[in-house]
């Protein structure tokens, strides 16, 4: 008879204000109902600063760096309370920058969906590599693309922009040319939901001190539905997470 048992967690955050501008839910839906909404100019200059997310106090909470007593001692409204001192690391993981994990999505790209410029794909490269889990990674951040490339393809081929404080990063390809479920939207939307969950496996490892090795399978809950035409949905974003140190 098997049984189960939770050992450990990892919990991690990701703040992406640009994504979130240009490609979440809402502001898309807004975008196409009412390009000229007063919810979109007032949303542009509303998204916070990392520091500021970083010593928000239910954030600090989500990565271990609160308890959730010391959040509850705290009068509400939170976001007008930061902690003293912004912590982005905690003991259950990390709130990581959106220009490092625009980095972290490349190198999480094996199909070379991911195009970065030169200049952004330069100006994070020390990051990463300064970053404990993944500075032996970084061999697969590509070293980018001139942005006259970036911007053709963007602009014949349907990529997505993406950007980082409101200057061009790069951009997300398409997978295929007719497939609707290969879009860059959908790739965009995949590679985010890897990225993000690579991290926080790799947190866990961390964590745990489990080698990649001894993990038999991997149980991935995100909402993206991965797969093209035929088995849209049916795919499993858990098949694509690392399993060795060098994958």
């Amino acid at each position: 008879m098997l049984s189960a048992a939770l050992k450990d967690c990892s919990y991690c955050l990701q703040f992406v204000p640009e994504l979130a501008f240009h490609y979440g839910n809402t502001p898309c839906t807004q975008r196409r109902a009412n390009p000229d909404s007063g919810y979109l100019k007032a949303l542009a200059g509303s998204a916070q600063s990392f520091e500021q997310v970083c010593g928000y106090p239910p954030n600090l909470t989500y990565i271990g760096a609160m308890t959730p007593d010391e959040l509850a001692g705290i009068e509400p409204p939170w976001h007008s309370k930061p902690v003293s001192a912004p912590l982005r690391l905690g003991p259950f993981g990390e709130i990581m920058p959106e220009d490092e994990f625009l980095g972290l999505m490349d190198i999480c790209d094996v199909f070379d969906l991911i195009w970065l410029t030169q200049d952004f794909a330069a100006s994070i490269r020390p990051k990463l590599q300064a970053h404990p889990l993944l500075a032996s990674r970084t061999d697969r951040l590509e070293h980018g693309r001139p942005v006259e490339e970036i911007m053709a393809e963007i602009s014949r081929n349907g990529a997505l922009p993406l950007y980082f404080e409101g200057g061009l990063a790069g951009c997300c390809r398409r997978a295929h040319e007719q497939d609707p479920n290969l879009s860059a939207h959908v790739m965009l939307e995949n590679l985010a939901g890897k990225a993000g969950s690579v991290l926080g496996l790799l947190h866990l490892l961390d964590r745990t001190g489990l080698a990649p090795e001894a993990v038999d399978f991997v149980v991935e809950c995100s909402e993206e539905a991965v797969g093209d035409a035929n088995p849209r949905g049916g795919g499993n974003m858990a098949k694509s997470l690392p399993r060795r140190p060098d994958a």
